[in-house]
């Protein structure tokens, strides 16, 4: 439906948000908010965009009209550093909704930013990273995030999922998925993981194991496995099917989804692939290990032989 782009504004001196022009009222927007590239000492750390080129963190701006930068954008900030400041407790606490809107604010951030970027700083003709029609792909996703200023809600079944766990150390680690569509964000002691596409799958076929977690704390491999498994749900999840409805006075859109989505057999072939892929970000990646394993075997580092947890700290 065409409204659905009515504040996707692609425009450089538009907001990345609401999508308004006024040139005088647009500033600088953190796609990652400032005080946790100070608290996390990030601001020199770099991002590695969909080209391969690497990006520091403070680098990454989107132009944002001020009435949303000190507005809902600075109010969704404050419940959020605060819950974080306050611990994992807290953090699995907030409402979901809340940590779906931060997350999906810094996923199209960084794909709002690609847009503007080229992909070979050399070749002025070699064209952005991504294209203005790749970034109306998601113009659903960009809708949604209207409920960041009150003007959208879901009239039913969500579209996404949300997992927090519990897991070690203090520091901090992003990683993102254009497909499916999904990010992983461990902030200190707080694990994050966000599907945007999923339907609520990944909540309701991982309901289980992370029930089984909830008391315990992940180190960094079994945090990105479970990530995998995120992936690897919400990829085998059918596309969803909405129907949207505006009002009049545009003070509330409301989106209806169909049905939850169905979940395709799993493959266990595409889900090696998809670890292999994620583990590779690890400092302690074993490339040889997964051309070794046997067809069909499935390593877990969650779970032991007897399928209880693996507190032994497991590594590649």
């Amino acid at each position: 439906m065409d409204f659905l782009e009515d504040y996707m504004n692609i425009n450089d001196n538009a907001c990345f948000l609401c999508g308004s022009i006024h040139q005088s009222q647009i500033t600088k927007e953190h796609v990652f908010p400032k005080w946790m590239l100070t608290k996390y000492n990030i601001w020199d750390k770099k991002l590695q965009l969909l080209n391969g080129t690497l990006l520091p963190y403070r680098q990454l701006l989107v132009p944002c009209c001020k009435n949303c930068n000190s507005g809902a954008l600075a109010t969704l900030e404050r419940e959020i550093s605060v819950s974080i400041e306050e611990g994992y407790k807290s953090a699995s606490n907030l409402n979901h909704y809340q940590w779906y809107l931060w997350v999906g604010k810094i996923f199209y951030g960084i794909l709002r930013k690609e847009v503007t970027l080229l992909k070979d700083r050399a070749k002025l003709d070699s064209g952005t990273i991504i294209s203005n029609e790749l970034l109306r792909a998601y113009s659903e996703l960009h809708y949604f995030l209207q409920g960041v200023l009150g003007r959208h809600e879901f009239n039913n079944i969500l579209p996404y999922s949300v997992l927090i766990v519990n897991v070690h150390g203090e520091d901090f680690f992003f990683r993102d998925n254009l497909y499916p569509g999904a990010c992983l964000l461990k902030i200190g002691t707080i694990g994050l993981i966000v599907t945007f596409f999923d339907g609520e799958n990944v909540s309701k076929f991982l309901n289980g194991l992370i029930k089984k977690i909830r008391k315990e704390k992940l180190n960094e491999i079994q945090f990105c496995e479970l990530y995998v498994r995120c992936l690897d749900i919400s990829a085998r999840s059918s596309p969803l099917k909405y129907m949207h409805t505006k009002s009049i006075d545009d003070s509330m859109n409301l989106t209806y989804i169909f049905e939850s989505p169905y979940v395709s057999e799993f493959n266990a072939s595409n889900y090696l692939c998809v670890m292999n892929d994620v583990f590779k970000s690890l400092p302690y990646y074993n490339e040889e290990f997964f051309k070794t394993l046997p067809k069909d075997m499935i390593p877990s580092y969650i779970f032991n032989d007897k399928g209880g947890f693996n507190s032994n700290n497991p590594l590649l």
